[in-house]
């Protein structure tokens, strides 16, 4: 069992197939809980009650705790919706002080993941964060190309592909190497992020640390 991190949602559908794949490679001994990193995600229709939200994202995976749980959207639904894109008359008045009181019992304050690479930086949203010492982890690194909203602005730039050239690297993996979250709509992307990744990684330059995810310590529970 080669990985380590897992990404849910509830908006997925995923979660109880998640959970019972990892929990089967724990009973067989294969991986212990404590080397596993998963995360899941608050859905719109959850804000009213994060807590009660988090207890069934739990019992779907059939796992006492979380190491990362996130706001999916800042959007708050009606406790009915179901859809990954809402109907019109399912979305109600966003409430992000109650939403956040919520998640405040779930967990502290850690996380803050948004879309970032080097087309959009986060640069003020990044200072803040540091401030507060909150760790911003990047959402979508190569732009979203295959994606209705993403381009290939990333990894067509004339910056990146140099750079790759130089180290023998696609400009997915040379993106990827310092990157967190990565996401592909492409299998091609995705097979070019695996394979050469950590090989990429160890022939970096100058002995910079880099790594494709950034972890918080304490477990997410309930309160």
């Amino acid at each position: 069992m080669g990985y380590r991190h897992f990404d849910t949602a509830k908006i997925y559908g995923s979660e109880p197939a998640v959970g019972n794949a990892l929990m089967e490679a724990i009973s067989d001994r294969r991986v212990e809980r404590e080397d596993l990193f998963v995360t899941s995600k608050l859905w719109g229709s959850d804000h009213h009650d994060p807590v009660s939200g988090l207890k069934q994202t739990l019992r779907n995976l059939s796992m006492e705790y979380l190491d990362l749980y996130l706001v999916h959207w800042p959007v708050t639904l009606k406790p009915w919706a179901r859809f990954a894109v809402p109907n019109e008359d399912e979305f109600e008045k966003l409430d992000l002080e109650s939403t956040w009181a919520g998640m405040q019992k779930c967990l502290e304050l850690a996380v803050n993941q948004v879309e970032m690479h080097p087309m959009w930086r986060q640069a003020k949203l990044r200072e803040v964060c540091g401030d507060h010492k909150i760790h911003v982890s990047a959402y979508s690194p190569l732009g979203g190309p295959g994606n209705s909203w993403g381009s290939t602005a990333v990894i067509d730039h004339p910056t990146i592909q140099s750079i790759a050239k130089e180290r023998k690297a696609t400009p997915p993996q040379e993106k990827m190497r310092g990157s967190v979250v990565p996401r592909s709509e492409s299998n091609a992307n995705k097979g070019e992020g695996e394979g050469g990744l950590f090989e990429l990684h160890r022939k970096a330059e100058g002995g910079g640390s880099h790594s494709l995810s950034m972890f918080i310590d304490s477990p997410l529970m309930p309160a």
